[in-house]
């Protein structure tokens, strides 16, 4: 699935966004305001039965704050070029949204959805393992509240 470059007036849609080198939305999110981090494998969006347990805790927290508003971020390594990149961090993303959306019901207009590529590396893309740790996509909920309750 090939995902064209969305443009800013989809994030005003609440839909998706593909953010350029130049306008880096994400450094301005509380560190702390990171509930998962879900890996994929080498050049895929497809995600497994083990990354599911995750998007599990986010559905959970998402229903005992129901307003509360999501931000699915993809992120690749820096194998490929920019724009190949930018696209398969899309589809990661969106492909968190389908489980959460299908498997739980979450609404669309509660997740915005976005791709850094390969531009938010957590580790060294030099090794395999710094490489496999940066394919990912991160869930932030930038209004989470410490005190809510994890049963």
């Amino acid at each position: 699935m090939k995902v064209k470059w969305l443009l800013l007036s989809l994030f005003l849609s609440n839909n998706a966004v593909s953010e350029t080198r130049h306008k880096v939305i994400s450094k301005q999110l509380i560190q702390n305001s990171i509930v998962a981090s879900i890996p994929f494998n080498f050049d895929s969006a497809k995600l497994s039965r083990k990354e599911t347990k995750a998007l599990k805790h986010v559905a959970y927290l998402s229903k005992k704050e129901p307003n509360i508003k999501i931000i699915l971020t993809g992120n690749t390594d820096n194998i490929g070029d920019y724009k190949y990149n930018q696209e398969l961090g899309l589809e990661r993303a969106l492909s968190a949204v389908g489980f959460l959306e299908k498997e739980f019901g979450i609404s669309r207009e509660n997740m915005l959805v976005r791709s850094r590529g390969a531009m938010d590396p957590i580790t060294s893309n030099k090794t395999s393992m710094g490489r496999n740790l940066n394919r990912r996509v991160d869930v932030y909920f930038p209004e989470y509240r410490s005190d809510i309750n994890i049963r």
